[in-house]
């Protein structure tokens, strides 16, 4: 799964509100090669920061 597909999610899940500029930042601070599967608990409101490093 790539880093837009993971933005087009939490787009849709009304978790983000934009996947364009969450995509940008993952990339911007080098999360993307820490992307993971798996269950997290997420909730509308969240930073960026607080996504990626729950």
């Amino acid at each position: 799964m790539s880093t837009s597909d993971v933005s087009d999610m939490l787009e849709k899940d009304g978790i983000i509100n934009s996947s364009k500029d969450f995509n940008d930042y993952v990339i911007d601070a080098g999360y993307h090669k820490e992307i993971r599967a798996g269950k997290f608990n997420l909730k509308t409101g969240m930073t960026f920061k607080q996504i990626v490093k729950p």
